[in-house]
């Protein structure tokens, strides 16, 4: 018998936007790639209508070969009042264009009693957003981690604050296959009125490279 497996990664809508295509795991010499975007508009209820799709060959771009740099945000710090539920946003504008292959958050900090009460989402340039940590650790209080896909697999500590790179709620894969030029901007989300605190620091590392060459027929 043989073997296959495929591999999918959703934006925060439910759509499929890569399907990694392993075929005989036996091999390598049948893998391929879908990407997907989508044109979304919320104010008139689209969220799920396909703007391209692109066939590749082999698994995914290899982020061995990728070019990464390390974007800290200038956007803080920024104060999470105690009054209502409030949501604070700070941003990181990419100048240099390129595929995206690899995002990882770094230096995210700050201060918050009951740091339960808080939820962290990422959007990049394409609109597609990502709840990166969403409420955890009941009464524990601050913040001081990096988040990473390829940390390895366990939850954070809490509090969260011994600066090491955990997994995030939800993979930031689902940010890849954009190009990496605009803002990316990171939420806070307070969910609970009555107490206050600070972002004092975030960033993020993008990793670009070119696309795999498309299949060709013969």
């Amino acid at each position: 018998p043989v073997t296959t497996r495929s591999e999918y990664v959703y934006d925060s809508y439910g759509n499929v936007t890569l399907e990694l295509l392993h075929g005989d795991v036996s091999t390598t010499d049948d893998d391929r790639h879908v990407e997907r975007a989508y044109v979304t508009n919320t104010s008139a209820y689209i969220v799920n209508r396909v703007l391209w799709e692109k066939l590749w060959a082999g698994v995914t771009p290899s982020t061995s070969s990728a070019t990464c740099t390390t974007y800290p945000s200038s956007d803080v710090p920024k104060y999470i009042t105690w009054s209502g539920t409030p949501t604070v946003t700070s941003d990181v504008t990419v100048a240099t264009g390129g595929n995206v292959v690899d995002v990882n958050v770094l230096d995210l900090s700050g201060t918050h009693s009951y740091i339960s009460q808080l939820s962290f989402q990422l959007e990049g340039p394409n609109n597609t957003s990502v709840e990166i940590m969403e409420r955890s650790c009941a009464w524990q209080d601050n913040w001081d981690i990096d988040l990473d896909d390829e940390a390895a697999s366990g939850t954070w500590p809490c509090p969260p604050t011994d600066g090491n790179a955990y997994q995030p709620s939800n993979a930031l894969a689902a940010l890849n296959n954009q190009d990496a030029a605009g803002t990316w901007q990171l939420s806070v989300k307070d969910h609970v009125h009555g107490r206050d605190g600070y972002l004092n620091s975030w960033g993020i590392e993008i990793c670009t490279a070119d696309p795999i060459p498309p299949l060709t027929g013969t």
